[in-house]
């Protein structure tokens, strides 16, 4: 059977040609996770990958920079440790924050977290979002009042130079839910 490929913080180096690019330390330069659904991370699994997937950042760069979002712990989960660990490992030394959402209101949640970017200009510049939903939104329970707000608070933070990556789901692009 194949086995998965071994993509770690290196590889991603290697292959963007980014292996000597050293990251601003600015606190105007920063990114962030945006995590939903309860899920949030792990700082121990987060220090043992830097450990193990890179051993030669700074002391410090395992560090989340800022949490923002609703209190508490959550559960840590897969989709927000990947997140966060492969957001800071390719650029150990960048401000991190991560931004949490603990209901299961998912369309609720991602308005109130684009209405909190829009609202201040000091937010990170670049925001990864480890969940992905190809089809309508009204498959998951979102209104479409809701979907057309959220989609115009998109377009506003790409007007405002704000990057928002988003995962294309677990069965990759192009997949349609059935």
């Amino acid at each position: 059977s194949l086995q998965p490929a071994s993509v770690t913080p290196s590889i991603i180096e290697q292959v963007y040609n980014i292996k000597d690019a050293k990251a601003s330390r600015s606190s105007k330069n920063r990114q962030a996770v945006a995590s939903f659904q309860g899920q949030t991370m792990n700082d121990s699994d987060l220090t043992e990958f830097f450990k193990k997937y890179v051993p030669s950042a700074a002391p410090g760069d395992d560090k989340v920079f800022k949490f923002v979002g609703d209190p508490g712990e959550g559960g840590p989960g897969v989709e927000a440790s990947l997140d966060i660990q492969y957001i800071m490992g390719v650029a150990p030394g960048v401000k991190t924050e991560f931004w949490y959402f603990a209901s299961m209101d998912f369309c609720g949640d991602l308005k109130n977290w684009t209405s909190m970017l829009l609202a201040n200009d000091d937010v990170p510049l670049v925001t990864s979002v480890s969940y992905g939903w190809q089809g309508n939104l009204s498959q998951i329970g979102c209104h479409q009042a809701d979907i057309t707000d959220i989609d115009n608070d998109f377009a506003k933070l790409a007007a405002k130079g704000i990057t928002i990556i988003f995962a294309s789901g677990d069965n990759g692009s192009g997949y349609s839910p059935p």
